[in-house]
């Protein structure tokens, strides 16, 4: 007796106008492209008006192997759940988010840490970190970020940690990275990351001069890019091998200049290890809401698509497959650490005190919190990602909003895949890769 076979729910069947009848699959990113007669069959496979059967062996087989034939509908999601659980409860690393302020010195209309008080890391929490560090025996890596507020306003706390790092002996510094604005990013600080590694740093760079002056600025709207650019010349120079992206937040106000702020800026640090990438504002606080103008899903994808036609810049349209759609939020080991020493599950709740899931000092514990981030509704629960024709390819979207929306009555935009809504369109953009891709291997 054969074994059933079914559809595979993450196939899409599309007929593209440039490269004729495609079929793709989102969880190995498998392409074929079909004969009229083929695609038609599949098609009624597809819709179940015809039988896996009326497929020869050999077809069959390599089907198979690309997972457009599966034995099991739910093994991908089963597979999926289970990697999901050895990740997010492995306990061989640590992660930290470390932020020796709350304060920054800069006013960005988008921010979504508008209004928290202003708060600074003291040597005793400093040293009450550490030992709290020193005390995971069973760990021998510890992922380290530093965050803020502006983490360089606590310069002289990430100076005092690192330190004391050193005479942990059973914990190695793994990855190593801090998120920037970059103003106070000087020579001091420059030659101080020279001795003591990242392995990268992000500063924000929102466009064109006159644009990013409008948007990050300190009060008194004090301008901000040129600072930012001659520190960054300074640091590239004293720390060559650490790799420096920069970030430029995308308002429909702005991304029309990405472009050509891309080619000047890569011109500009030419050689350099220097990746300039896009990042598209979500509306993480009210007042985004109301003053930021952000782009759509739709219009994302004909941005991409702009970039490689109109400038040229190389993007990658072929996703990478999201084995769990697991974040730091999600990882029992992880954790994001306020200047009070209070410990949180994800930045974005930094300074929010009803979601301080205890102290690295050993102090009481919110459990409700932290239940929810470790155990509660992730995108293999939700019932529209579970149907969704991409879920391999997507992340789910933020855990955060998500509790958000479910917790506090919120409406956000989880970020949901921007694919989604352009399914077609990346498909034929991804399938163009793929051909690229064979193409520059003979």
């Amino acid at each position: 007796m054969k074994t059933k076979l079914y559809w595979s729910q993450f196939n899409h069947l599309f007929n593209s106008k440039k490269y004729g009848h495609l079929l793709y699959n989102a969880e190995t990113n498998a392409f074929a492209n079909l004969s009229t007669n083929m695609f038609d069959l599949l098609n009624a496979i597809s819709k179940e008006e015809k039988v896996v059967d009326e497929l020869d062996d050999m077809t069959i087989e390599k089907f198979l192997q690309k997972k457009i034939l599966v034995k099991d509908k739910n093994d991908y999601l089963h597979r999926r759940r289970l990697r999901y659980y050895f990740q997010a409860f492995d306990t061989s690393n640590l992660g930290l988010a470390v932020a020796p302020t709350t304060a920054c010195n800069f006013i960005c209309p988008y921010c979504y840490e508008e209004n928290k008080v202003n708060k600074y890391m003291t040597e005793e929490v400093e040293q009450q970190l550490l030992s709290f560090i020193d005390g995971h025996k069973r760990t021998n890596i510890l992922n380290l970020t530093w965050y803020g507020g502006e983490p360089l306003i606590g310069f002289k706390s990430i100076q005092r940690i690192l330190e004391g790092l050193k005479k942990i002996n059973h914990i190695k510094l793994g990855l190593h990275n801090m998120p920037t604005n970059g103003y106070l990013l000087t020579k001091e600080v420059s030659l101080f990351f020279k001795e003591n590694p990242m392995n990268s740093i992000q500063v924000t760079i929102d466009g064109a001069k006159e644009h990013h002056d409008k948007l990050r600025m300190l009060p008194g709207n004090f301008p901000t890019f040129d600072k930012i650019v001659e520190n960054l010349d300074s640091f590239i120079e004293y720390n060559p091998k650490t790799p420096v992206f920069i970030r430029m937040n995308l308002l429909n106000d702005n991304i029309d200049s990405f472009g050509k702020t891309h080619k000047e800026l890569s011109s500009h640090w030419k050689g350099k290890d220097v990746l300039i990438y896009p990042a598209f504002v979500k509306d993480f606080s009210d007042s985004c809401k109301s003053n930021c103008n952000l782009v759509s899903r739709e219009d994302k994808i004909d941005f991409f698509r702009e970039l490689k036609e109109k400038y040229n810049i190389e993007v990658k349209f072929k996703p990478f497959n999201s084995s769990t759609g697991l974040c730091g939020a999600t990882h029992v080991n992880y954790f994001v650490v306020g200047p009070e020493g209070e410990m949180y599950k994800c930045w974005n709740d930094l300074g929010v005190s009803e979601k301080v899931i205890g102290y690295v000092d050993g102090r009481e514990k919110n459990y409700d919190v932290l239940t929810r981030y470790l155990a509660g509704p992730t995108i293999m629960d939700d019932n529209e990602c579970k149907d969704c024709s991409i879920m391999p390819i997507c992340t789910g979207g933020c855990l955060w909003v998500r509790h958000k929306n479910l917790y506090e009555n919120k409406d956000l935009d989880y970020s949901c895949c921007a694919r989604k809504n352009n399914l077609d369109k990346t498909i034929e953009l991804q399938y163009e890769e793929t051909l690229r891709t064979a193409k520059a291997k003979y």
